[in-house]
């Protein structure tokens, strides 16, 4: 291209981020702004994909701050996400919960909750919780999510904590459902419902993979609600 615009600079950072080729996505924005093009709010948002996609906390976190500092962007709720997770991946849960108590925007995901169940760190999912449930009140995959990492962690006292509130509010968690299309047909199955008319033949398959995928050695996560 003779003339390269932010759209072009962008569509190819994000691309590449996407597609797991992060070393050669901060290469570019580097010759990017080598060239004078000036990033903006998205370019920000593929620089921070690719640094959550090959682990890079460092250079993720700089880039962040460089946002405000350098280019006058001041961060939006993906961006924040992005660093959630990058810290999250190493477990500084610490730097999220500070994170979170400054963030100028209101967290509007459920991506705290992850980090801290891979972590297992009860107290500060409680804290994202009751975050998010302000927002989302009847929502209630957080709650979900909360209970699997008292679940992980063995403490289930709190899984019967999570439950009662969920029935205290009427809440109910959606059930887990799976659709596909065959021949301009759209099937789907529900969990435990067995109105389907071909559920015998469904169920036939899903015990056939389970004996493979045993026969494989993999074990299911049976903590979880």
């Amino acid at each position: 291209m003779r003339v390269r615009d932010i759209h072009a600079w962008d569509a190819m950072i994000c691309g590449l981020a996407m597609h797991g080729q992060v070393k050669e996505a901060l290469a570019l924005f580097y010759r990017m702004t080598a060239d004078r093009a000036r990033p903006n709010n998205i370019t920000f948002v593929g620089l921070s994909s690719a640094c959550v996609h090959g682990g890079l906390v460092e250079e993720g976190l700089m880039l962040f701050d460089s946002m405000a500092r350098d280019y006058g962007i001041e961060p939006e709720i993906e961006h924040y996400g992005c660093v959630v997770d990058l810290l999250g991946r190493v477990g500084r849960l610490r730097e999220i919960h500070e994170l979170i108590s400054k963030m100028p925007v209101e967290p509007d995901q459920a991506i705290i909750l992850g980090a801290c169940r891979m972590h297992n760190d009860p107290d500060l999912a409680r804290f994202a919780l009751e975050k998010l449930i302000e927002l989302e009140p009847k929502n209630g995959g957080n709650y979900v999510i909360m209970s699997n990492v008292h679940a992980n962690a063995g403490d289930w006292g709190g899984v019967a904590e999570v439950r009662r509130r969920l029935r205290e509010r009427g809440i109910e968690k959606v059930p887990g459902c799976s659709s596909i299309e065959i021949d301009k047909r759209f099937h789907e199955c529900v969990s435990g419902d067995s109105s389907h008319p071909q559920i015998v033949e469904v169920c036939e398959v899903q015990h056939a993979l389970a004996k493979q995928l045993k026969m494989e050695g993999y074990l299911p996560n049976l903590d979880l609600l």
